[in-house]
């Protein structure tokens, strides 16, 4: 009898020894005991969402000061312990933990400051031991966002002890055109001071974009085209522009124009992007030796491809990381596909469980006509009724009576997600009474006069 109790009375020691870690629970994501913590710079949104089936903290930052946190006050006693979380998000400085100590007075002590990679991360472990003090009345941790980004936390998990370094988490594999610089620099051969070079891409969609997204540079300056109509343009080429293209899409044969226009020295183009169809097809856009290349007055021009970043004379570039919202394709119950002015423009929808799970959940119609301009038809504010006991989702709008009429595509963004719906079509409507009225002429009667002006 002597030799188990021996035994067991050597493991206890050896135990003891090494420091036994317990957990200390944690209130669960979601309630009350862990508060919002924010400075007046910070502008945000948050909500409760799920990460694998778990209730997880979700926090969008649009600001690029300031910052957001979840927190949670308790009575630690001293010693060691260790925080542990995990986490995700597209952030410029990383999702951030933190521990403070408050003694007797109310002054803080900072005992763990913890940031994961900033840019876009998969799944990963933030985990750090840290040692409360023996005047310590209450300890802070805090979970959020510092100087805009997006990230999410979930089982938070607190010890006392010191843990072992955790297991690294196997990685998806990441897209590295969305994260990092692949394309070259690419300009005419033997340039002669052309003031005006036009590059282009042509490429084939088997269905609509769910989305298309890329980034560019040029030097001097450039105007970007995508199925002939007008994206954008700068003339600065130390900055890089990023664009969502996927309204100017179609289904079939699809065009890139870039019209390079050079001041003095070198001329280049730098653009990367990529293109994800309905069907999950995936289109690479990167400027090499595939684009064509013309001269506006007709000459004969050549590619010259000059080199991936850095290269001379233009060296590192920013690069903006490409982080398309989810699609969520929803069977629409009854659509409206023709509509007068003055209707409203009622869907319904069942749910998929990401959307159920949101908390907050921020929709609104956006409507591009035939050129791929956005348009609003209403100025009323999207209505959205969520029913989850039903599974149902309402989302209406009131058509403005002032509404053109003509064919538009129609999609409802909400916050980190799209669903795309059926093309509506509006109805010549009866003019307003007043609409018709033309504005008189400027005179001395209808002017507004001060003795300035």
């Amino acid at each position: 009898m002597l030799k188990p109790l021996f035994i067991t009375l050597v493991i206890s020691l050896a135990v003891f020894a090494q420091g036994e870690v317990v957990s200390v629970p944690l209130p669960p994501v979601g309630d009350a005991a862990w508060e919002l913590g924010r400075n007046v710079e910070a502008v945000y949104t948050h909500d409760i969402t799920t990460v694998d089936g778990k209730p997880a903290f979700h926090i969008n930052m649009t600001s690029q000061a300031g910052y957001v946190l979840f927190r949670h006050y308790r009575k630690l006693e001293p010693g060691v312990y260790t925080f542990k979380v995990k986490t995700s998000g597209n952030t410029r400085h990383g999702s951030l933990c933190e521990a403070y100590s408050f003694d007797e007075q109310g002054k803080p002590t900072l005992l763990m400051m913890l940031h994961s990679p900033a840019g876009n991360i998969e799944e990963t472990i933030l985990q750090h031991s840290f040692t409360v003090p023996a005047n310590s009345k209450r300890v802070r941790l805090g979970m959020g966002v510092s100087a805009g980004g997006e990230c999410t936390f979930w089982e938070p998990q607190l010890f006392k002890g010191k843990l072992p370094p955790p297991k690294p988490i196997e990685q998806k594999e990441s897209d590295p055109i969305r994260t990092q610089w692949l394309a070259n620099w690419i300009f005419l051969k033997n340039d002669p001071g052309e003031p005006r070079v036009d590059l282009s891409r042509e490429f084939e969609l088997d269905a609509e974009a769910d989305f298309a997204f890329l980034q560019m540079t040029a030097d001097n300056g450039y105007d970007l085209l995508v199925n002939g109509q007008n994206v954008g343009s700068d003339t600065d080429w130390r900055t890089v522009e990023l664009y969502d293209i996927t309204k100017y899409l179609r289904n079939g044969k699809n065009r890139i124009e870039v019209r390079v226009m050079n001041y003095d020295g070198i001329g280049g183009l730098l653009l990367q992007g990529q293109v994800v169809t309905a069907t999950k097809k995936r289109i690479d856009l990167l400027s090499d030796e595939s684009w064509g290349i013309a001269l506006s007055h007709g000459g004969k021009a050549e590619l010259e491809v000059n080199g991936k970043v850095p290269c001379t004379p233009w060296g590192n570039m920013e690069f903006h990381k490409m982080q398309p919202p989810k699609v969520y394709r929803l069977e629409c119950e009854e659509p409206l596909t023709i509509l007068s002015p003055g209707q409203v423009l009622s869907f319904v929808f069942t749910p998929n469980q990401a959307i159920l799970d949101k908390k907050e959940l921020k929709l609104a119609f956006t409507f591009t006509d035939a050129t791929g301009r956005k348009t609003p038809l209403s100025g009323l504010p999207t209505f959205v009724r969520l029913v989850p006991q039903r599974k149902k989702l309402y989302v209406e709008s009131v058509i403005s009576r002032y509404a053109m009429p003509g064919k538009y595509k129609v999609e409802i963004v909400g916050n980190g997600f799209v669903i795309p719906c059926n093309e509506i079509t509006i109805l010549p409507g009866p003019i307003p009474p007043g609409a018709d009225h033309p504005l008189p002429p400027p005179s001395n009667s209808n002017l507004i006069s001060n003795e300035a002006f």
